[in-house]
């Protein structure tokens, strides 16, 4: 059982691994104004429209020396959020914490 519990929870953390390094581009590239007419520079785009789309409109982008991507900040923050959820229920489906009762009587 401690195998499948160490898969699934590597897994998660490739998946998590490859969401941060994805969205972590996208935000590097935005904020030093990548063209993104180039093709590694719209593929990564691409990819991760999808990824940052429900977060789209929250909060406006600002200028800060660069483009601040915060759709792509609040959707890196939310996808770690959610892996480490996950990751937890896993654990915790795996490693069950019992819960002993006392069966000592307490005299009050």
């Amino acid at each position: 059982m401690e195998g499948a519990r160490f898969l699934i929870v590597r897994i998660l953390n490739v998946i998590g691994g490859i969401i941060g390094l994805f969205l972590g581009l996208r935000i590097i590239l935005r904020f030093f104004g990548a063209n993104a007419a180039t093709p590694f520079v719209s593929w990564i785009y691409s990819i991760t429209n999808s990824l940052v789309y429900p977060f789209r409109g929250i909060f406006g982008d600002f200028y800060l020396g660069g483009v601040v991507d915060t759709s792509s900040f609040i959707a890196l923050i939310a996808y770690a959020i959610i892996i480490s959820i996950l990751i937890a229920i896993v654990n915790a489906i795996f490693n069950p914490i019992i819960v002993q009762q006392d069966t000592h009587a307490h005299v009050h």
